[in-house]
């Protein structure tokens, strides 16, 4: 029977867009009627304030959007912009504002924190902007919710599913409709869907624990091997800033315990699905490590997240690097060339809050103790802990901690196989996106030959001289 499918995506994300075209020629094969609902049309776009040459290339793109799902009906709905309800002043009452049982205010705090940059809000207006705009898209897609269900269709599919303009999206309509979320799978090139929250860590880390392949080992040796020589198809954060193999000075009368950081707006975005335990923010953590550590055995080292500063530097208020200094804890700051997988080799045990370099380590033949939640908290590689008597316990205890790697290859064999393929989508050497072998963005395009032809000026002037 010919069933009625839409596709909620945003223009301005080629990857995204190449799955929500996957996702209609699926449909389309099986002569389903699809429509298609770009909802920056409606919402104003992500990131909410766009340059102008970022406007410049949305408003080319939108031509490109149509010509692209040509053979479906883009769609769009109206809505009317005021409301009623009052912003909340405080993150604790955000927390708690709910519509019909539907999370307007997770919604609004992760798309606040993310665009904002603000890592640990308390009042609301310490987010500006970013927080009055996604409170006003919750509502928005709360009723955008209400009016896809009037619409009778069979099947959704939805990207991302945490935001403030898809997650009330998603609670809606998950027990009224059939409703999938779409979202990055093993690398840039394919994709996941999921009938649930993707950072759902516990939910995750089950579908690992099930998982079997016929070649786990290898699977699991392409994934972690990936990310270590810098293949790009994995992660390229690192590869960015790093020199492969440079590690650090070290004592080596003792045993080096490193705590690599989560990017700070990356892992306070996702507060009803928070990965830190009890602890009140990874400098207490840090804190409690050192003070709970046998400083005669250990010595502390603190690597940040290549990432964290990417996008703002006010994350550097959550720590306290005074007491860093005073007790003497080597710390890497983001911009550091210095190599995670060397330091990993280095260390005797690496802590995190859920990082997926907690399970790297473990791969590495390293001892991993895990705080709070991650996507490997059943698979028996770490020790996990959740609160300050627990830490003390597995510090004091480390050294008769056994290093289980069973639990790291299922993990790195079941996000090699993560997701399909997407269809006609394709990187160049620059890493642009290609699909049918045309450049989604000629303005990246442009840019990456003019820096190249820029690098080797300067490179030739230099030999010259």
């Amino acid at each position: 029977m010919k069933k009625k499918i839409l596709v909620v995506v945003a223009n301005s994300y080629p990857f995204y867009c190449s799955i929500a075209k996957h996702i209609e020629l699926d449909h389309l094969e099986m002569d389903d009627h699809v429509e298609v609902f770009n909802y920056e049309k409606l919402f104003g776009g992500w990131p909410y304030t766009f340059s102008i040459k970022e406007k410049i290339y949305n408003f080319l793109f939108s031509r490109n959007f149509s010509k692209l799902f040509k053979n479906s009906n883009i769609v769009n709905f109206k809505y009317n912009s005021n409301h009623k309800y009052e912003y909340p002043d405080t993150v604790s009452n955000l927390i708690k504002f709910r519509i019909e049982n539907i999370n307007i205010g997770l919604a609004t705090l992760t798309s606040s924190v993310m665009m904002s940059g603000i890592p640990n809000p308390i009042k609301c207006n310490e987010m500006g902007r970013a927080f009055y705009k996604a409170f006003d898209d919750s509502l928005m897609a709360l009723d955008i919710a209400k009016k896809i269900f009037l619409k009778k269709y069979d099947k959704v599919y939805i990207w991302n599913g945490r935001l403030s303009f898809t997650r009330p999206i998603f609670e809606y309509l998950s027990n009224k409709i059939e409703i999938n979320i779409f979202e990055t799978g093993r690398d840039r090139l394919h994709f996941m869907l999921y009938d649930n929250f993707p950072q759902n860590n516990h939910y995750i880390s089950t579908l690992i624990e099930k998982h079997t392949s016929n070649n786990l080992e290898n699977d699991a040796k392409k994934f972690f091997e990936g990310r270590r020589n810098r293949i790009e198809d994995y992660d390229d954060a690192h590869a960015r800033i790093q020199t492969a193999g440079k590690g650090i000075a070290i004592d080596k009368n003792k045993k080096m315990i490193v705590y690599f950081t989560s990017s700070e707006s990356e892992r306070t975005g996702l507060f009803d699905n928070n990965n830190i335990g009890n602890f009140k923010n990874q400098m207490n953590v840090v804190q409690n490590i050192y003070n709970f550590m046998d400083k005669e055995k250990y010595f502390l080292v603190v690597k940040f997240h290549p990432g964290q500063g990417k996008h703002h530097t006010i994350w550097k208020q959550l720590w306290d690097f005074d007491f860093l200094d005073k007790k003497r804890i080597l710390y890497l700051l983001p911009e550091s060339n210095v190599d995670t997988y060397t330091v990993i080799d280095q260390s005797y045990c690496v802590i995190t809050c859920g990082s997926t370099v907690g399970i790297e380590a473990v791969y590495w033949n390293k001892k991993c103790i895990n705080i709070g939640n991650s996507r490997y908290m059943t698979l028996s590689s770490s020790i996990n802990v959740k609160n300050e008597k627990e830490l003390q316990n597995a510090l004091l205890n480390i050294d008769n901690a056994k290093i289980n790697r069973q639990g790291a290859i299922k993990y790195g064999s079941f996000h090699t196989n993560l997701g399909k393929r997407v269809r006609n989508l394709n990187l160049d050497d620059n890493k642009l996106y290609k699909y049918n072998d045309k450049y989604f963005n000629y303005y990246s395009l442009f840019k990456v030959k003019l820096k190249k032809y820029l690098y080797g000026k300067k490179n030739q002037s230099t030999e010259s001289n």
